[in-house]
């Protein structure tokens, strides 16, 4: 082939592949272009189709729940104004909650959210339900310097209690206290607790106290021994620390002087207690002086004297006896109750003293004694006779003094006592066979067949019938109204009826129960004695302390121009109150 015919070939090959090429271009236009116009249209229609709307986040009718108290804050974004299709121009938009609505109410509220927007609204029904979650607030009073003693109950320094609905639950707290632990709770009507506690702050700052017995100054003798009196060491929280007390300082006893003691303790919170003593060492004790005899003394009318022998000795200057004074006299030659006073003193100034008693007395006339009118006692003794009788019998015949035994038959190994008094011209009265109160007031039957077996039993003794009675106990006892009610007042009549005569007293020892000394038998009778012109003395001769005293009675009033008689049927009988 020649080469205008492959030229030609070549030209016709690259004007077919240009036509092509053209065609190709002109597709690759039409085809976007059409697929952009049909885009355009399709938007245009949807566009056109787009509604715009309100739409709120909520279903209908759901609960929404709000706490007493608080405000109902609803999101900001839960309505929205929006297309159909195309979101141009969206909105968020606020929601209005409908009237009916009382947040200050607990219960269910029915109402709507409500949105508008331009010529859009929407509405959604819901239930607001309040509700109370919120529990009481407990506040605490505190003060920073308050603190409890330990072994000691708190006291509470206060509190205060409110609720956001109930208001003021102060009333309403419980409190408990435990292993130093305050818990305070309370609950409000919605049944929400509140628990707060405190921690006791317990602190001790007094301390213990110490007693000294015996005083802070005390004396002690020279040359003897110191002998500690004692102490005592309490403490408000340890109690009885007695036993922790460390005593410091010494006292010589050889040598006077003044010493001080020093007591110290401390409780376990470290407050210390501490006391000091002042012991003064001195020669303080007294002569011992000695003087022979009893010091009570009877010297008959004419009888003499006879001072006693004397002895003083001190225990740091010796035999002192010849320092011994004596103060007083005694005239034998006239009645009357004399005091002889002796009295010794060392150098350091101590003295002892003795002081002896002596009756000078003459005894009653051997004759029968004439009732002189003023100036008369009468001796009387209950209960007996018992093995004390037969003294009280010696000391009046001594005295040619003469009384009334009023007489049982307790005690029948004694009763050749009541022959014995009868026969020194004593007088013989009633008193009870029994002495059992619950017997014989039982009834008036039952005291007279008392009295009747007393009587009898005297009447076998001593061959004579006493007609002097004494009830037991005195017409004014009240012990009988336990056993017979108004039985006194029906006996004192009665008695009387029966030819008895009852004689009570004016004058009481006190040896049935309200003493048991001999000293203070002899002060209460002497003192009865002088209120009294005619005295009627109420004794025992069943009591040795009472049976002792009876001498230094009849001395003192033989002394003092006092006539003792015996009571009979013309005697004064002394008669009581009667109390039933």
């Amino acid at each position: 082939m020649s080469t205008k015919e492959i030229n030609r070939k070549n030209t016709n090959r690259k004007n077919t592949n240009r036509k092509n090429t053209n065609r190709k271009n002109k597709r690759k236009i039409i085809i976007p272009a059409a697929i952009a116009s049909g885009l355009l249209l399709v938007f245009v229609v949807l566009l056109i189709c787009n509604k715009y709307h309100i739409v709120i986040d909520y279903e209908p009718g759901q609960v929404i729940t709000v706490n007493y108290g608080d405000p109902l804050d609803l999101p900001d974004n839960i309505a929205h104004y929006r297309g159909s299709i195309f979101n141009f121009g969206k909105k968020d938009l606020p929601v209005l909650l409908g009237d009916n609505v009382d947040l200050k109410s607990i219960g269910e509220h029915k109402t709507t959210l409500t949105a508008s927007y331009k010529k859009c609204s929407a509405s959604v029904p819901v239930t607001i339900v309040v509700v109370d979650k919120s529990a009481p607030v407990i506040e605490l009073i505190s003060d920073p310097n308050y603190f409890t003693k330990p072994n000691h109950k708190y006291v509470e320094e206060g509190y205060k209690a409110t609720d956001n609905f109930d208001g003021d639950v102060t009333d309403k707290v419980i409190t408990e206290e435990k292993d130093g632990i305050v818990t305070y709770t309370v609950s409000d009507s919605s049944g929400n607790r509140a628990v707060v506690t405190r921690t006791i702050n317990y602190k001790d700052t007094t301390p213990p106290v110490i007693k000294l017995k015996g005083g802070n100054k005390i004396i002690s003798p020279l040359l003897g021994t110191y002998k500690e009196p004692g102490y005592t060491a309490k403490d408000d929280c340890d109690g009885n620390l007695t036993n922790k007390v460390t005593v410091s300082g010494n006292v010589d006893s050889k040598t006077e002087g003044t010493y001080t003691l020093t007591y110290t303790v401390t409780d376990s919170y470290n407050n210390t207690a501490t006391v000091t003593r002042t012991v003064i060492v001195k020669d303080c004790n007294a002569p011992k002086l000695t003087v022979s005899g009893d010091s009570t003394q009877y010297i008959k009318l004419g009888d003499t004297y006879r001072a006693p022998s004397l002895k003083a000795i001190d225990d740091i200057d010796g035999d002192i006896t010849y320092k011994i004074k004596t103060s007083g006299s005694v005239n034998t030659s006239k009645k009357g109750v004399y005091s002889v006073d002796y009295s010794v003193t060392d150098k350091a100034g101590n003295t002892s003293t003795v002081s002896h008693c002596i009756y000078v007395y003459e005894k009653q006339a051997e004759n029968k004694v004439v009732n002189p009118g003023k100036k008369v006692v009468y001796l009387t003794f209950d209960d007996g006779p018992s093995s004390h009788t037969q003294k009280v019998l010696k000391v009046l015949k001594k005295y040619n003094v003469k009384a009334t035994f009023f007489v049982t038959s307790q005690y029948r190994d004694y009763k050749h006592c009541i022959k014995d008094a009868y026969n020194d011209g004593h007088t013989i009265a009633l008193h009870t066979a029994s002495h059992a109160y619950n017997v014989i007031y039982s009834s008036r039957s039952e005291y007279f067949k008392d009295l009747e077996e007393i009587s009898d039993y005297v009447y076998d003794i001593i061959g004579v019938r006493s007609n002097i009675i004494r009830f037991p106990g005195g017409s004014s006892n009240t012990t009988s109204i336990s056993y017979c009610k108004g039985i006194m007042s029906s006996l004192v009549k009665d008695v009387g009826v029966m030819g008895y005569l009852y004689c009570d007293w004016n004058v009481s020892s006190g040896d049935a129960g309200e003493t048991t000394s001999t000293s203070v038998v002899v002060k209460n009778v002497i003192n009865g004695i002088k209120n009294n012109n005619i005295s009627v003395v109420l004794q025992h001769d069943t009591s040795a302390f009472s049976v002792n005293a009876v001498e230094e009675i009849v001395a003192w009033g033989l002394a003092n121009g006092y006539t003792f008689l015996p009571l009979t049927s013309s005697s004064p009988m002394t008669h009581h109150n009667v109390n039933n």
